[in-house]
């Protein structure tokens, strides 16, 4: 006869008397061991088989990204549509026809470089070139306004390198270094007998101490030890003048040029200060994002520029908010002033929100991107867009011209602001008197 359920297994057992008797087991709690088994086992081998999906994922992804790098590295590729079919095969034949019949030894490496420098050259850009291998961190320094070394900047010059600037909070400044002073030798080494690299290593690695030996304009020496170190370099100085006039230089837009601006216009009282000047004569540009954020400062709601790509196409649009400083402004501008801080004159003006006094403006208003080559520190700067004033002008080949045109005194053509006396500054007290009549406006 079937029984309508399993019998339950038995298996001996010795109870405390030491009589064995059998003891029943419920056929589910084998059956539950069996199942528990089962489960550890299908996890440990799905971990298994992740593991392994994950590392052939990597191996391959790391094979093929080797493969597509190489694959890439062999093969320029041109844009069908603008580019002649032979002058493609004509590339290639010169590098086959080099690499197969060139008779000295030579480095294809080099003439990549060469290759490249050349396209660059063939642009007819003055504001996109090529950056040399070990030189893009040096262009960095230069545009973001921190950087390593003394504090000077110096032309050579066939007695040495004679000092053009020395900035304000640095070894050079507190050392007593002025501008017009000639260094004749580094660590007693004459400067003509060192080469690039040299002077670099010794001006531009923080914590060395270096002796420098400078000569004045009649001739007398002496020597100075400074020590390297990384300097922040300040873009805004200000200043206030007789008559409740502050003064606000900004040499050039750097990393932070925006944000200095503003802590000025914080420590201005509105209850003594009656208007400002804002000089940006001799400045180069830089940031845009920077000089958006003091056209931000000084300007009403509105358009402050524009960007178009080379079909036309905008691309970037600067906008101001309404919250401005409500001073009086006149704006110093000259043949120095160029790019970014055109963009902020070019707003000013259009805004009419104040007098421009000077002389005509640079007149450069392209926009430029960089890219950089980590693998040898190079890099490549190019003219990306044309920018254009709230009013539609692009001022590129242009400039600005001023409200009021003044020119320099003769002794000064050329001189930055902070090198002219301030009794010598006709551009400045012209300035002062255009600030006058806004004011009892």
């Amino acid at each position: 006869m079937k029984l309508p359920f399993k019998l339950p297994l038995k298996k001996k057992n010795q109870d405390s008397d030491g009589e064995q008797k059998e003891v029943c087991l419920p056929s589910w709690s084998l059956k539950s061991r069996i199942q528990l088994n089962g489960g550890i086992m299908l996890l440990f081998a799905g971990l298994i088989i992740l593991i392994c999906v994950c590392t052939s994922f990597f191996v391959a992804s790391r094979i093929y990204s080797a493969q597509l790098k190489k694959h890439m590295a062999n093969k320029v590729v041109f844009n069908t549509e603008t580019t002649e079919s032979f002058q493609v095969a004509k590339l290639q034949d010169v590098v086959d026809f080099i690499e197969s019949k060139f008779g000295l030894d030579y480095d294809m490496n080099q003439l990549i470089e060469g290759a490249i420098k050349g396209m660059m050259d063939a642009l007819e850009d003055p504001y996109s070139y090529y950056i040399e291998p070990g030189a893009y961190d040096d262009y960095q320094s230069s545009i973001s306004g921190v950087y390593q070394g003394i504090g000077i900047e110096y032309k050579i010059t066939e007695q040495g390198y004679e000092i053009l600037k020395v900035y304000k909070d640095t070894p050079a400044a507190s050392m007593g270094l002025i501008v017009g002073e000639i260094i004749t030798q580094i660590d007693d080494i004459d400067v003509d007998a060192l080469s690039d690299e040299e002077v670099d290593g010794k001006l531009s690695t923080v914590d060395n101490e270096v002796t420098l030996t400078v000569q004045d304009e009649t001739g007398t020496a002496r020597k100075v030890l400074v020590t390297v170190q990384q300097i922040a370099q300040t873009s805004v100085y200000y200043r206030d003048l007789e008559g409740g006039i502050r003064y606000i230089r900004i040499e050039k837009f750097d990393d932070d040029t925006g944000m200095e601006f503003e802590y000025v216009l914080q420590q201005t009282d509105k209850t003594a200060v009656k208007g400002l000047i804002i000089d940006l004569r001799g400045n180069r540009g830089g940031y845009e994002r920077e000089a958006s954020k003091v056209a931000d400062l000084i300007l009403g709601e509105g358009l402050v520029a524009y960007a178009q790509d080379r079909n036309g196409k905008r691309i970037t649009e600067i906008k101001s908010d309404a919250d401005a400083v409500d001073f009086p402004i006149v704006m110093l501008a000259d043949g120095g002033s160029a790019s970014a801080s055109e963009l902020v004159l070019g707003a000013f003006r259009d805004f009419e929100r104040g007098t421009i006094v000077g002389t005509k403006t640079y007149g450069k208003a392209l926009g430029q991107l960089s890219r950089s080559y980590a693998e040898d520190g190079s890099g490549i700067v190019l003219t990306v867009s044309r920018y254009f004033t709230p009013s539609g002008e692009c001022i590129h080949g242009v400039g600005i011209t001023p409200d009021v045109a003044v020119e320099p005194s003769e002794t000064y053509i050329g001189k930055l602001p902070e090198e002219i006396p301030e009794g010598s500054d006709v551009q400045l007290k012209k300035a002062l008197e255009e600030m006058a009549k806004l004011i009892e406006a």
